[in-house]
């Protein structure tokens, strides 16, 4: 059993090392923004590639590429150990200095740029204020705050597009506040625009902040009478590059009739998302217009005739409050479309990427509907522990788990252990029930996990390792989070290993990150589900491997994913011997697991015998 002396170096180790890289990644991030404040003309200096070629604005993409990578380390590196006030502060401060930074950028003027840069903050300190009310981490402000969509768009050439973002983000701010006269004057300003496809953006997200009880101040609803100019041709010299017109322009002859087939396409899909995101709906999962505007924004994009580079910066802030793949790869593939004088010119490219992560999204969406379920809002947590040969670690792992008070039951799982688990698990104060059957036959810590949840009756299921020491508050975080955002189905939260070390430290990273932006979590974290609709649908995976990975690629069908970034502290034994090896094992299986997965062929029995060698495991899980 680990000391409290030990416990507290480890996670201050964690702290310190935290600090280090993030003080290194925002100190790239503002002399990344110094140095394109100072870049001179977009576009004239082009980049020297091998053989005699010359990439125009090379140096440009570079540093906007370089910017969106130094942006999502940011995210991941983020001190943990920060308050919600402190950790705003310290975004805040960074944002305003990448800011100032990039002023001397040479586009428009600098007083415009500087009343710009105002509302471009605004939005931020009020995507701080959502982020901290529904209890998602606030570190995802950082997607928003150094995203070089925003700065180049922003404090670099002066768009008017962030006084329109910022008030979209206040309407939603004072929707959560019923302030409906504020709310409706908030978005009646956005309208306002001086671009007839802004004004279609301002008015596809509309419908997500009507209620019932503030129809009466609804004055200004007037989506039909514009929405059909947004999807007319371009003007004379501006290119089309929408991905849905460039694919419909060939087949239907021509520009004009490849945007009225747009225009087509959008407004069922429109009208259909607008029911399904709208939170008014009775059961709906989406209590709040955020999912709504995450919609209606993406889908005007994707259907849009043309698309600039300073339209992405209306979806980034909600990029911030859902985080998706997609788009997030979009932000960073986006700089390669830059034309030889940079970004005036400039139209966004849509990748084969961004298209393929795209469509997931879509297939997720349409589980969703299919498999709607409700839940109401938990209040409180069964801990599902599985074991065997754990009489060393499994008192510590209980008595972290009894501190939080949310806590309705602890269930030791003991797959025939030999050396005193169950004793020890009981005498810890949890609750012990036996399940040894082969891993072939049940068996295995899938089968182990499934027959503790048959047993426990918490609204949110945990499952929590015999070597994790959860750190204190874990589950009253899990409840905060879930209560306040009720379309979240489950999730983990990260963990840090008891053993620091730069390989260490890196594989914390890559698990972070898989989270993040797979939706694929490993045991290691702890997993955390609302028990009755994943009973109900008999979503538990009962396989004796990659149950972890399997449960996380489940939930995804019920509603959206969440990933807390935490302290839990979890045994690096496992990963010291043979690390590297091991590490690549892990990694093979999974990459195995999730192919074989997608032809449903895959054999987790197979699997377990090779990843343990022979008929057991020689090493816990």
């Amino acid at each position: 059993m680990r000391s409290p002396a030990s416990e507290f170096t480890a996670r201050r180790s964690a702290s310190r090392t935290e600090w280090v890289l993030f003080s290194a990644v925002a100190a790239l991030s503002l002399s990344l923004c110094y140095r394109g404040g100072r870049l001179g003309a977009p576009g004239e200096h082009a980049l020297a590639l091998p053989w005699g070629l010359s990439l125009p604005s090379g140096p440009l993409i570079l540093l906007f590429g370089a910017t969106w990578g130094a942006c999502l380390a940011a995210v991941f590196l983020f001190p943990r150990r920060l308050s919600v006030r402190h950790s705003a502060v310290l975004i805040l401060g960074l944002a305003l200095v990448c800011r100032l930074l990039l002023l001397p950028y040479p586009e428009s003027d600098m007083a415009i740029k500087a009343v710009v840069t105002a509302f471009d903050l605004g939005t931020l300190a009020v995507l701080l204020h959502l982020l901290a009310r529904r209890r998602w981490p606030v570190r995802w402000a950082l997607l928003y705050a150094l995203n070089p969509v925003v700065l180049y768009s922003f404090a670099g050439q002066g768009h008017l597009d962030a006084v329109r973002v910022f008030l979209l983000m206040a309407a939603v701010y004072l929707y959560q506040r019923r302030r409906w006269v504020w709310m409706f004057l908030a978005a009646g300003l956005a309208f306002q625009a001086d671009g007839i496809s802004l004004i279609g953006i301002s008015l596809v997200g509309w419908p997500f902040l009507l209620r019932r009880e503030n129809l009466r101040y609804a004055w200004i609803a007037v989506v039909a009478a514009v929405l059909p100019a947004v999807f007319l041709p371009p003007s004379e010299g501006l290119v089309a590059n929408g991905p849905a017109h460039e694919l419909l322009r060939m087949p239907l002859g021509g520009g004009e009739g490849a945007s009225w087939a747009c225009l087509a396409l959008f407004v069922p899909v429109w009208l259909i998302g607008s029911w399904w995101f709208h939170p008014a709906r009775r059961g709906s999962p989406f209590p709040d217009p955020v999912a709504g505007f995450l919609f209606a924004i993406g889908a005007f994009l994707l259907l849009a005739p043309t698309v600039h580079l300073r339209y992405f910066s209306w979806i980034v802030p909600w990029l911030a409050l859902r985080p998706t793949a997609s788009w997030s790869v979009l932000c960073g593939t986006v700089a390669f479309s830059f034309a030889g004088s940079g970004i005036r010119e400039t139209l966004a490219v849509w990748g084969l990427p961004v298209l393929l992560l795209l469509l997931v999204d879509l297939r997720l969406t349409v589980s969703r509907i299919r498999n709607r379920v409700s839940w109401s809002s938990p209040e409180d947590v069964s801990v599902v522990i599985p074991a065997r040969n754990e009489a060393e670690r499994i008192g510590a792992a209980i008595a972290a788990i009894r501190t939080d008070p949310v806590v309705k039951e602890i269930l030791v799982v003991d797959g025939g252990s030999d050396d005193g688990t169950p004793d020890a698990a009981a005498a810890g104060g949890a609750r012990v029930i036996e399940h040894s059957l082969p891993f072939d036959a049940g068996g295995g810590r899938g089968g182990q996990l499934l027959a503790g949840c048959r047993q426990v009756t918490g609204d949110v299921v945990a499952i929590v390792h015999a070597d994790t020491e959860v750190a204190p508050g874990t589950f009253t975080r899990i409840l905060e989070m879930l209560a306040r955002n009720p379309d979240v189905a489950g999730g983990a939260v990260g963990s840090i290993f008891d053993v620091r070390g730069a390989k260490l430290r890196l594989l914390e990273i890559a698990n972070n990150f898989r989270a993040v932006f797979l939706g694929i979590s490993f045991g290691d974290q702890v997993q955390f589900f609302h028990r009755r609709p994943v009973m109900e649908k008999n979503l538990f995976p009962n396989i004796p491997l990659m149950e972890d990975v399997e449960l996380s690629l489940r939930l995804l069908r019920l509603g959206r994913g969440s990933f807390l970034w935490g302290e839990n502290l979890v045994s690096a034994r496992r990963w010291r011997l043979g690390s590297l090896a091991r590490t690549l094992m892990v990694l093979r299986l999974v990459a195995e697991y999730l192919v074989r997965r997608l032809v449903g062929r895959h054999d987790t029995v197979a699997m377990y015998r090779r990843y343990y060698g022979g008929s057991g495991p020689a090493l816990r899980r």
